[in-house]
């Protein structure tokens, strides 16, 4: 509900249960896609305001109670 797909996103259920790779957005920090291990070729983005970055780095921090693999994409070296 508070994610935009972008790219895939539909499922096939003939024989199984197929995901096709699916890339959603979210402006959602704490949106379920986020938080929760999803099992299947799904990866969820958060764009950031640069000039919140300590603010985002709580935010990683806080989000979930496991340690989900996460990465930032930054031009920034002293971010990253």
């Amino acid at each position: 509900a508070n994610a935009t797909v972008i790219a895939g996103g539909t499922a096939d259920d003939s024989t199984g249960y197929f995901v096709q790779p699916t890339l959603a957005e979210t402006s959602d920090p704490g949106a379920r896609l986020l938080c929760e291990e999803i099992f299947g070729p799904v990866l969820t983005v958060h764009v950031y305001d640069d000039a919140r970055w300590e603010e985002t780095l709580g935010i990683v921090d806080r989000t979930s109670p496991y340690g989900l693999t996460g990465a930032v994409f930054a031009r920034d070296r002293k971010a990253v």
